[in-house]
């Protein structure tokens, strides 16, 4: 859709979307801001790859992080992951600056979470997260 629309900043998805396809913002390198709503229940392979986000909030119904999803996003530092993900893809994280992580649920699901992603062993995970609480912590 918007792939390598590099004047790209930002962008606010409407309550209206329930999907966003693949690289549908991948290589918008001057993408900073994104702010995807609840009503997002699928997000495509790579669709941020690239990008300039600094943080991030998942929708709470997303269950699944796709493979690439945020592949070298170097400014990415801070993300809430809801306690419906069950599934992390390969790369969705590799190359990014994450620093924190804001997770839904508990300790003992987050490392059940991310038990094959050496890359977020790296992270500050803070269990028992809101998206409220993420949002102001972010």
């Amino acid at each position: 859709a918007f792939s390598q629309c590099v004047s790209l900043t930002n962008v606010i998805i409407p309550d209206s979307v329930i999907s966003i396809g693949e690289r549908s913002f991948s290589h918008c390198a001057g993408l900073t801001e994104i702010n995807i709503p609840d009503s997002v229940t699928h997000i495509g392979k790579a669709a941020f790859e690239g990008t300039g986000i600094t943080k991030v909030v998942l929708p709470e119904r997303l269950t699944d992080i796709a493979e690439k999803m945020f592949l070298e996003c170097r400014k990415l530092e801070s993300i809430y992951i809801p306690k419906a993900v069950q599934t992390i893809g390969k790369e969705a994280f590799k190359d990014c600056s994450l620093r924190d992580v804001y997770y839904g649920g508990n300790e003992e699901q987050w490392k059940q979470l991310v038990r094959d992603h050496e890359e977020l062993n790296y992270i500050t995970p803070h269990y028992n997260s809101s998206a409220l609480l993420a949002t102001l912590s972010l």
